[in-house]
């Protein structure tokens, strides 16, 4: 499911999408600004992974129970207090198991906008603005 955060709250849509079910997995690079929305449509069972926190690291009030009720598995996680082995290993698994899938179309990432670098200040705006649904793309070079 897709949505724009400019919509209001996406965990409507979602629940929209799974017919009230919600979902399995919740990657969470966001943090506390989501965080009782991700609780909201987490399914039973479900796995919430916790990787940044771009939207706050502190949650006032948040209702623990929920997790216990739902029995969500929450992890934390971040690289950077991984080893340079393991970094490199996760690169190598990247490189022969995603990428393959990215260049066959089997696997696809949202783009909202591909732009040139000169334009970095107006992408820059876009994401500010939550205008987009998907990565902004800097072209260094045009094709």
């Amino acid at each position: 499911v897709s949505t724009q955060s400019t919509w209001g709250s996406w965990a409507v849509a979602v629940k929209e999408a799974t017919e009230g079910k919600g979902v399995d997995v919740i990657l969470d690079c966001v943090g506390a600004s989501y965080a009782a929305q991700n609780l909201d449509v987490a399914a039973m069972d479900s796995r919430w992974v916790f990787y940044g926190a771009m939207g706050g690291a502190v949650v006032n009030e948040f209702p623990l129970g929920m997790i216990l009720r739902k029995r969500i598995s929450l992890t934390g996680s971040t690289l950077r207090t991984r080893s340079v082995e393991y970094n490199a290993d996760l690169v190598r698994r990247f490189t022969s198991e995603v990428l393959p899938q990215l260049a066959s179309g089997s696997m696809k990432t949202a783009v909202a906008a591909r732009m040139p670098l000169a334009e970095v200040a107006a992408a820059h705006e876009m994401m500010e603005a939550n205008a987009n649904a998907g990565k902004i793309v800097l072209r260094v070079q045009d094709p």
